[in-house]
């Protein structure tokens, strides 16, 4: 099963992330710093030590949230949710409506992919998808990079037709995230 992803708004800043995890008792288990294009990974387990709770700065898509694994995921994420400023799904699914510059439908659609999880969710898949035929390119690589969080097969027909985009940007990243999603994601068993 994929990790649950909490994706936390622009303001909050790693040393807020560090003030709620001590407040609520977690401890740190491991740190990566992030390099170049590497992500920034700061690994919590929980006071009850049930529960994983991975800190990650992503620059590739520009959004710093948490991935959790492990029993009380649930009960993680609603602390989460309750001491630092996230994401909603409605928030998400309202922003992607009412967008009106390319640039925040952009963020919004990286966001979506982000927050997506199992089970196969009709409304982020759309906004995504709809992201994959938008005319700007920097949309269209935002959908692409969503559905490398996202990972439901449902994508493999729009990543397909996508690696014939008329911008070779988006045509190359697609083919990349088609063939990781392939060989990581979706084996045939």
């Amino acid at each position: 099963m994929s990790p649950v992803r909490i994706v936390l708004k622009e303001q909050v800043s790693r040393g807020q992330v560090e003030d709620f995890a001590w407040n609520d008792g977690w401890s740190m288990w491991d740190m990566m710093e992030g390099v170049g294009l590497e992500p920034y990974v700061k690994i919590y387990r929980t006071q009850d030590d049930l529960t994983a709770a991975h800190y990650i700065e992503d620059p590739t898509v520009d959004i710093h949230y948490f991935a959790l694994e492990g029993a009380d995921v649930d009960g993680t994420a609603r602390q989460i949710r309750a001491g630092l400023p996230t994401y909603s799904r409605a928030e998400v699914l309202q922003t992607a409506k009412t967008a009106s510059e390319p640039l925040e439908l952009a963020r919004t659609v990286r966001v979506a992919g982000v927050t997506a999880s199992e089970p196969f969710d009709r409304e982020i898949f759309e906004i995504i998808t709809n992201a994959m035929s938008n005319p700007d390119p920097r949309v269209r690589i935002s959908g692409v990079a969503a559905t490398a969080f996202a990972a439901w097969k449902e994508f493999r027909e729009p990543l397909e037709r996508l690696r014939a985009d008329a911008e070779p940007q988006v045509a190359d990243f697609a083919q990349v995230v088609l063939r990781g999603l392939t060989e990581k994601n979706w084996k045939e068993s």
